[in-house]
């Protein structure tokens, strides 16, 4: 998919991607895809990523002409949805307050659970 000759491109269509990250803990930006072979696909699943970290990705263009400078740097959390906390347990009721205990999720899905929410309705 060559992107069309104009000024913003020196006049010369891009011919690939370069897309580079880290290691998710800080280290340099290696290639991921677009230097050999040169890729224009402009979309790109990475796998092998590790929840919890947070990767640091960025992408430049090349033409005839050479690379274009980097993009800005994308910082991407590997995390999905905490699993459900368990039930509340009842420690004690009196006529006029519940003691409750809540636990933490088994598994915070990669990153740290911020919060908790405990509904209740009227009782009715």
């Amino acid at each position: 998919m060559p992107l069309v000759a104009d000024a913003d491109n020196g006049g010369s269509i891009i011919i690939s991607y370069n897309l580079e990250m880290d290691d998710g803990q800080g280290s340099d930006f290696y290639a991921v895809a677009g230097f050999s072979p040169y890729s224009m696909q402009p979309d790109y699943t990475i796998t092998n990523v590790t929840r919890g970290n947070t990767f640091r990705l960025r992408y430049r263009v090349v033409n005839a002409i050479g690379y274009s400078d980097y993009s800005t740097t994308l910082f991407a959390l590997v995390a999905t949805f905490p699993s459900p906390p368990p039930p509340v347990s009842l420690i004690s009721a009196t006529d006029s307050a519940i003691t409750l205990s809540m636990r933490e999720s088994a598994n915070s899905g990669g990153s740290k659970i911020q919060t908790y929410e405990l509904w209740h309705d009227s009782g009715v």
